[in-house]
């Protein structure tokens, strides 16, 4: 049986808030520091309260829980799961295998006969995933994600109010705990955009070319190239995955106050401390 529709007390101010004292809200969410990085306009908090009321959960949570992207709102499966839980407490939802290689629930609707979903490690191969970042590291979280939106899309549909994938689907990375690092991130060996000359830069010689410094790469690509070595370290074992997600964002907010440039300088620092360390066969205790 579906839960109560009664409105929240909060429900209810949320409903009544103009949307000028939404966006002053939504201000002191941002001042907060409580949020993710991404969400840092007023307007986008706005957005997601929006989804959260349609959703019937406290904007806090929403805020932490839903992310945009490439236009699209997107949940988290650990919340989708809740929502089930919540709307659903006699469906069906039994996690009955679920290792690094495959993911199988058995769930079903209250009034319905239960059903065996899976997501497998082959699959994601298929559908080629498993070159990014996100899977090298956290695949046994992310085939849970992929069967539990899996199932949600398929017998709740009705408690997803149109949010139907997680962020991971939608082309972002994601920590194991399904925190988003980062909106998007071309798989290894994605060929880097071309910079854009100008006429003046196409008629440099080859002896003007080869007087220019060797590292001509535009900074935007040359940070996802640093960002990659960094989750190549954590890959191979050298830091811990946690250590490679705490790199990756400190970069972010150099990025975000200082440009690509500065960014870039502090993944290098990282990187070159990091192969010294490797190089020299020392220990740490970054190691895993």
């Amino acid at each position: 049986m579906a839960e109560n529709k009664t409105l929240t007390q909060q429900e209810l101010d949320i409903t009544a808030m103009t949307l000028q004292e939404k966006l002053k809200q939504a201000d002191i969410f941002i001042k907060s520091g409580f949020l993710p990085e991404e969400i840092n306009k007023p307007e986008q908090v706005v957005v997601i309260m929006e989804v959260a009321q349609s959703l019937r959960i406290p904007a806090i949570y929403a805020l932490n829980s839903i992310h945009v992207i490439k236009g699209r709102p997107t949940m988290s499966a650990e919340l989708m799961r809740a929502l089930i839980f919540r709307s659903y407490p006699n469906a069906t939802f039994e996690v009955i295998k679920h290792t690094d290689k495959v993911c199988r629930i058995r769930a079903g609707r209250p009034d319905g006969k239960a059903q065996e979903f899976e997501f497998t490690l082959e699959m994601a191969k298929r559908a080629g995933l498993l070159n990014k970042m996100s899977w090298k590291q956290y695949p046994e979280a992310l085939l849970l994600a992929r069967c539990t939106s899996l199932v949600a899309r398929t017998l709740f549909p009705d408690i997803l109010m149109g949010v139907i994938y997680t962020p991971e689907e939608l082309g972002a990375e994601v920590s194991d705990a399904g925190e988003v690092i980062r909106e998007s991130f071309p798989p290894a060996g994605t060929p880097e955009p071309e910079s854009q000359e100008t006429p003046d830069q196409e008629s440099t010689t080859q002896a003007e070319k080869e007087t220019e410094p060797e590292d001509d790469t535009p900074p935007d690509s040359k940070y996802l190239q640093l960002q990659r070595r960094i989750g190549e370290f954590a890959n191979d074992k050298y830091i811990k995955s946690a250590d490679a997600t705490r790199i990756m964002r400190k970069a972010a907010e150099i990025k975000k106050d200082k440009g690509y440039d500065e960014a870039n300088r502090y993944f290098e620092d990282q990187i070159t401390e990091l192969e010294i360390k490797t190089q020299t066969g020392g220990d740490n205790d970054n190691h895993e």
